[in-house]
C-alpha cells in the first residue's frame, strides 16, 4: 500500500501547503473544456445563467474539532458527519455546526470515505489502506466488512449512498471514475461516470461525491490540484441516457462569498434538499483551512434536464455538423458559436448544419429553452482547417524543388532529372520553361532570395551551389559544404535571409549554409525530424515564412516504401515546433504519397488573406496551392534541459510566453499535466535505457506545439547497444528483438542512439544495429574510432547491418571486426542483393551454430540488399589483430542465389582484441529462438551467465538438508561458495537467515518451492549482484 500512503500524502499535503488566495470569477468564454471522443469535441459541460453559489449558512473549523485532516463527510437526518483522513474518527454536528457526539473508527486505516443509510440507519466507511467497505451501525459498531477495490486499481476517495438505487458511488480517484458498489458484497456494479477532464489530461481528481435522495443524481467536484483551480462541481445522471457530467459550474464566485479556498480543493462533498433554508444545499469540505461550506445549489437545478452528447464534426471545407441528444422536447435549443448565436433548432430537432470559415478554431454551444426558462448545454470546439484552393498536374520529369520568384509573380518547379524548370504564374496558369542551369544533374534545391533578386539552385550530383538570375542566366557556381554526410535536398532562406537552410535528405537533417556554400556550423542541425513522435526519415522540404516568421517543413509520417502521408510542421526560426497540428486540409494532400519541396509567398491567392503555400506532390505529379495562417499558435521553450540527478531524471525550461497548460510524456506515454506556468519536472521513476522526454504546451488557441530531449538513463546495465537502426520505415525493430533476447538470458541492456558524448568502457560487451537501407543509419569516423577502442579493451562488440561492409564508408572498427578488407582497402565487400531469405548455420570454432537454421523476414521486403561477407586475410591483409575469423552464417539457397555466400563473421583473434560477431542481416528477423541464438552469442563472448539450480547451495545435483546446514554455515560461520545465488530461495537479491527459515520450510513443511530456477537448471530471471562463477551439475 505505498502507492496508496505517497498519493494521500501528497493529496494531504496540497491541502495544508496551499495557501488562502482571493477567489477569482471564471471567464466563462475562456473556460477549458476538457476534450473526449476525439480532436473535435470537448467534454459536455454546463454553465448556468446564474453560477455563484452563495452560503446559506455558517462555516465551521474542523482543525478545532479534533479534525486535523477531515476528509469526507455525510447527512443523517438533521446532523452532519464529518470523517478524519488518517485517524479514522467522525465528529457528528448540527446543522449550525456545533458538535453533538464522536464516532469511534472501526479501523486502524487511512479513512477515505463515509455514508449514510437513513433507512437502515448504518454508516459505510472506506478503508483506503486495507481497500476495505465497512458497515456500521450508527454508533461505529461493526456489523460487515468486505474487500472493496477501485477499477482502476488505485484509491477511494469520497463515498455516498444512493437512496433511489440503495448502492453507493465512490471516486476512483486515480482512474477519475465515479464508480458504483453493491452495499452487501462490495463488488462494483459495473455502472461509472467519467470525472471532466479525464480525457485531456487535465486531471479530474475528484476527491468526493454526494446523492441527490429525489432521483439519484450525483454531485462532484473536479478539478486539478496542479492546474491551481477552479474546482468545478458536476451533475450526472448515472441512470440516464447521457454519458458523462450533464451540468457544471464553478465553484467560486468572486471576493465576499467566502469561498477563497474553494478555488484549490474539494474534498468531501455532501446534499440535502434544504438544510437550514428551504434551498437545496451541497456541503462542501474545502481548502487549507479545513472547512465546511454550505452552498446553495438551488440554481444549479434546470427545471428540464439539458440536452447532452453535443458532437461537432467537419465534413467538409468550412461545414461542421453538430448532433445532440436531447431527453425532453425542447421549445427550441440556440446553437452558439463563439458568443454569438448561429442558429436555433426548433422542437424535436437534434442537428444543424454550420458553415465557417476554413483555417480557424470555434466553439460551440447550446442553449435550450422552455417556456421562460433557459438550461445551458455542453459545449464542443473544432478546428475547421484550411481548404485546397489550386492544383495543376505536372508534365515532364520527376518534379522535386519549388520556389517562388516575388519580383516576377512566378512560381518555378525544377525537375529532379529531367534539367527543366517549369514556370507557373501564382494561380498556377503555366508560362513556360527553360533548362535548368544545373542541367541533368540531380537537382533537389531551389530558392529566390529577394534582397539580390537571385534564384539558388543545388546541383546533388556535383555537390554545388548555383546562383542565376531571374531569367535563369547562370552568375555564379561553388562548391557545397555539406553539413552531414547524407544527399543534400530541399532550400531555403533562414528567417533572417542572411544564409540558406539546407535538407540534408538521408540524415533528415535541417542545416544552415552560407551564399558562399559553406556549411556554417556542421554540429548545428536546427532541426532533426527524428526528433519528433511520428516522424519519418523522409524530410525534402523547407519553406521560410513571410517576414521571417518562422519555417515550414515537411516531414514523412509512415514508414517506407509507402512513405506517406507527408505531414506539415511549423517552427521557430530556432527550429523549436510551433505547431505540430498544422493541417492542409482535404484528402487530395495528405493521399499524394510523397511530396518533395515546399515554398511560401506572403502574396495571397484570390479569395484569401493568408499567404500561400505551393507544394510538391510528386507521386501524382501535380503543384498544389494552400492559404497558410500567418502565424503559429505560440512558441515552445527552446531550452529544454534532460538531466540526471541521483534516482532521478530532472526536466527544465524557461516559458517565453503563458501556456493554457503543460503536459510532459515519456517515450510517447503522457506523464503528466502541470499549469501553464510550469518551467520543471522530475521524473521519480525513469526507466533504464534510452528514453524521450517530449513536453507540450497547449496554446492559449488550442494548438498544441512541443519540444523534445534525449538521453539514455543507466542502472548499472551489463551491456550496451547502440541503437542506429530506422526501425519506423523498416518492418523489423532488431533493436527491441535484441534487448528482449539478451534480458531473457540475465542480461541487464542500457539503449544508446548515440554514444559520442558517453563513456562505454564499463559495459560488458557492446551490440551495434544499423538497420537495412533505406531505413539504415551509417556509424561516422568518431563512432567506429570508438568502437575500435572499446574492442581494444579486449571486450566484444556484436555488429549488424545490411550495408556496412558493401556501402557505407570504412571506419577504424574495419580493421578489428573479422571481415575482409581494411580501412585502407575502401569496401572489398560484395554489397550483394534481395535473395536472402533464409539461412544456415556453421561451427565456426568457438561459436557453433549447427542446428539454428532459419528463414529470414527482411526489413524492406523484396528490396533487400544484404552484404555478402569473407573473413579477413581472404582477399585482403588480415585485420590487425590477426587470424581467428570464420563463416557461422550461411545463405541457404532459397532466395534464388546461385552462389552460396556468407552473411555472418564470427572472429575470435589471438591477440587481445575483443572478439567480434559481424552480421548483415537484422537480428530481429531471425526467425528461429531468439533468446537460444542470444545465449549462444552470449557464450562465445564469455559472457552468458553460469546456470544453476536455487536451493542446491553445495552444488551436487540435489536438494536436501545438507543445503539449508551450509547455508547457515556461509550466514554464521564464514564458509566459502561459488556460488551465492543458489542460496537467494526467495529471489530478492540478498542471502540472509530468511533463506534458510523458506528452504527447511520447503523441505520439511510443505512451503513454497524456491524460486525458478528450480528444480532443474538455468540463468537468474531476475539479475542481481550476487555472485555465480562455477556450478558444476549444470552444463
Amino acid at each position: 500500500m505505498n502507492h496508496l500512503r505517497r498519493t494521500l500524502l501528497v493529496i494531504g499535503l496540497c491541502f495544508v501547503a496551499i495557501d488562502p488566495c482571493p477567489a477569482q470569477v471564471p471567464d466563462a468564454d475562456r473556460l477549458d473544456w476538457p476534450a473526449v471522443g476525439g480532436d473535435d469535441s470537448l467534454f459536455p459541460p454546463v454553465i448556468h445563467p446564474t453560477p455563484s453559489l452563495p452560503l446559506t449558512g455558517p462555516v465551521v473549523d474542523l482543525a478545532a474539532l479534533s479534525l486535523p485532516d477531515p476528509f469526507d463527510l455525510t447527512i443523517e437526518a438533521d446532523l452532519v458527519t464529518v470523517t478524519d483522513l488518517f485517524s479514522g474518527v467522525a465528529v457528528r454536528l448540527s446543522f449550525g455546526f456545533a458538535p453533538v457526539a464522536t464516532v469511534p473508527s472501526p479501523s486502524t486505516g487511512t479513512t477515505t470515505g463515509i455514508a449514510f443509510d437513513v433507512a437502515s440507519s448504518r454508516y459505510f466507511w472506506i478503508d483506503a489502506t486495507a481497500d476495505l467497505l465497512i458497515a456500521t451501525d450508527s454508533g461505529g459498531v461493526v456489523d460487515t466488512v468486505l474487500p472493496v477495490g477501485a477499477p482502476s486499481g488505485g484509491v477511494i476517495g469520497g463515498l455516498t449512498f444512493d437512496a433511489t438505487n440503495s448502492t453507493l458511488w465512490a471516486v476512483d480517484v486515480q482512474g477519475d471514475l465515479l464508480f458504483e458498489i453493491d452495499p452487501i458484497t462490495g463488488v462494483a456494479t459495473g455502472r461509472s461516470q467519467t470525472m471532466p477532464g479525464a480525457t485531456s489530461k487535465h486531471g479530474a481528481l475528484g476527491l468526493g461525491v454526494a446523492a441527490r435522495d429525489s432521483d439519484g443524481a450525483l454531485f462532484a467536484p473536479a478539478g486539478s490540484l496542479a492546474e491551481g483551480g477552479p474546482v468545478r462541481l458536476c451533475t450526472f445522471d448515472p441512470a440516464g441516457p447521457c454519458s458523462g457530467a450533464s451540468a457544471t459550474s464553478p465553484l467560486t464566485d468572486g471576493p465576499g462569498t467566502g469561498l477563497a479556498d474553494l478555488d484549490r480543493a474539494v474534498r468531501g462533498v455532501a446534499w440535502h434538499p434544504s438544510f437550514t433554508t428551504s434551498s437545496p444545499t451541497l456541503l462542501a469540505i474545502g481548502g487549507s483551512t479545513r472547512t465546511i461550506y454550505a452552498l446553495d445549489v438551488s440554481n444549479l437545478e434546470c427545471s428540464f434536464p439539458p440536452p447532452c452528447d453535443l458532437s461537432c464534426t467537419v465534413t467538409s471545407a468550412g461545414v461542421v455538423e453538430l448532433a445532440w441528444m436531447s431527453r425532453v422536447i425542447d421549445d427550441l435549443v440556440e446553437i452558439v458559436r463563439d458568443g454569438a448565436v448561429v442558429g436555433v433548432a426548433g422542437p424535436a430537432t437534434t442537428t444543424f448544419v454550420d458553415s465557417v470559415p476554413p483555417g480557424q478554431v470555434v466553439e460551440y454551444e447550446l442553449r435550450a429553452q422552455i417556456g421562460g426558462d433557459t438550461c445551458l448545454g455542453p459545449r464542443c470546439r473544432v478546428r475547421v482547417p484550411s481548404d485546397l484552393q489550386l492544383s495543376v498536374t505536372l508534365s515532364g520529369g520527376t518534379p522535386y524543388g519549388v520556389t517562388v520568384v516575388e519580383s516576377i509573380d512566378e512560381v518555378w518547379v525544377v525537375e529532379l532529372d529531367g534539367g527543366v524548370t517549369h514556370r507557373f504564374a501564382r494561380d498556377l496558369t503555366p508560362i513556360g520553361s527553360f533548362p535548368s542551369p544545373t542541367g541533368t544533374s540531380r537537382t533537389t534545391g531551389v530558392a529566390y532570395r529577394e534582397s539580390t533578386d537571385t534564384v539558388y539552385w543545388i546541383d546533388a550530383t556535383n555537390t554545388l551551389l548555383l546562383e542565376t538570375s531571374t531569367a535563369g542566366n547562370l552568375l555564379s557556381t561553388v562548391p557545397l559544404e555539406l553539413p552531414g554526410e547524407g544527399v543534400p535536398g530541399g532550400l531555403a532562406l533562414t528567417c533572417d535571409a542572411s544564409a540558406l537552410i539546407l535538407v540534408d535528405i538521408e540524415d533528415d537533417a535541417y542545416s544552415a549554409i552560407g551564399f558562399d556554400g559553406a556549411a556554417l556550423d556542421p554540429e548545428a542541425i536546427f532541426l532533426d525530424p527524428e526528433d519528433m513522435e511520428n516522424a519519418g526519415s523522409f524530410g525534402n522540404g523547407v519553406a521560410r515564412m513571410p517576414g521571417g516568421d518562422g519555417y515550414v517543413i515537411s516531414i514523412g509520417c509512415t514508414p517506407q516504401p509507402s512513405r506517406g502521408p507527408v505531414r506539415l510542421v511549423r517552427t521557430d526560426c530556432a527550429g523549436g515546433l510551433t505547431d505540430t497540428e498544422f493541417e492542409l486540409g482535404p484528402d487530395a494532400i495528405v493521399d499524394d504519397a510523397f511530396t518533395t519541396g515546399i515554398a511560401v509567398s506572403a502574396v495571397p491567392l484570390a479569395g484569401s488573406i493568408d499567404p500561400t503555400l505551393y507544394i510538391v506532390g510528386q507521386a501524382e505529379c501535380r503543384l498544389f496551392a494552400f492559404p497558410i495562417a500567418s502565424a503559429p499558435g505560440c512558441t515552445p521553450p527552446s531550452d529544454l534541459s534532460c538531466t540526471i540527478v541521483g534516482s532521478n531524471v530532472e526536466l527544465s525550461w524557461t516559458n517565453p510566453e503563458s501556456y493554457a497548460n503543460v503536459t510532459v510524456t515519456r517515450n510517447c506515454v503522457d506523464l503528466d499535466t502541470e499549469p501553464g506556468t510550469t518551467e520543471s519536472y522530475v521524473d521519480t521513476s525513469p526507466l533504464s535505457g534510452s528514453n524521450w522526454y517530449t513536453v507540450s504546451f497547449e496554446c492559449t488557441n488550442g494548438s498544441v506545439v512541443e519540444t523534445s530531449c534525449h538521453l539514455c538513463y543507466d542502472v548499472d546495465s551489463d551491456d550496451a547497444i547502440l541503437d542506429k537502426d530506422d526501425r519506423r520505415n523498416g518492418d523489423v525493430d532488431s533493436t527491441e528483438a535484441l534487448k528482449q533476447a539478451l534480458e531473457a538470458n540475465g542480461r541487464s541492456v542500457a539503449v544508446y542512439e548515440d554514444i559520442s558524448g558517453k563513456d562505454i568502457s564499463g559495459y560488458d560487451s557492446l551490440w551495434i544495429t544499423l538497420g537495412t537501407y533505406p531505413a539504415n543509419n551509417r556509424l561516422t569516423a568518431s563512432e567506429g574510432q570508438k568502437v575500435a577502442d572499446f574492442l581494444a579493451l579486449g571486450k566484444p562488440v556484436y555488429i549488424e547491418g545490411a550495408e556496412v561492409w558493401g556501402f557505407d564508408p570504412p571506419t577504424a572498427l574495419f580493421d578489428l571486426d573479422g571481415v575482409d578488407g581494411r580501412s585502407s582497402d575502401g569496401n572489398p565487400i560484395d554489397d550483394g542483393d534481395d535473395t536472402f531469405v533464409g539461412m544456415v548455420g556453421s561451427s565456426g570454432g568457438a561459436l557453433d551454430l549447427t542446428g539454428f537454421d532459419a528463414a529470414y523476414t527482411q526489413d524492406q521486403a523484396g528490396d533487400d540488399s544484404t552484404d555478402r561477407l569473407v573473413p579477413t586475410g581472404t582477399a585482403f591483409a588480415l585485420d590487425v589483430p590477426g587470424e581467428g575469423a570464420v563463416e557461422v552464417w550461411l545463405d541457404d539457397g532459397s532466395g534464388g542465389a546461385t552462389t552460396p555466400y556468407a552473411t555472418g563473421i564470427a572472429y575470435a583473434p589471438l591477440g587481445g582484441s575483443g572478439r567480434v560477431i559481424a552480421v548483415s542481416w537484422e537480428f530481429g528477423g531471425y526467425g528461429g529462438d531468439r533468446v537460444a541464438l542470444a545465449a549462444r552469442y552470449l557464450d562465445f563472448f564469455g559472457l552468458r551467465p553460469v546456470p544453476f539450480i536455487r536451493g542446491d547451495f553445495t552444488a551436487d545435483g540435489a536438494v536436501d538438508i545438507g543445503d539449508a546446514v551450509a547455508l547457515l554455515g556461509y550466514l554464521f560461520l564464514g564458509s566459502s561458495t561459488a556460488c551465492a545465488k543458489a542460496g537467494d530461495i526467495g529471489d530478492d537479491g540478498l542471502v540472509n537467515i530468511g533463506d534458510a527459515i523458506a528452504l527447511l520450510d520447503f523441505l520439511f513443511a510443505g512451503g513454497p518451492a524456491p524460486a525458478p530456477p528450480h528444480p532443474t537448471c538455468g540463468p537468474d530471471g531476475a539479475p542481481d549482484l550476487l555472485p555465480c562463477t562455477a556450478f558444476p551439475p549444470c552444463p
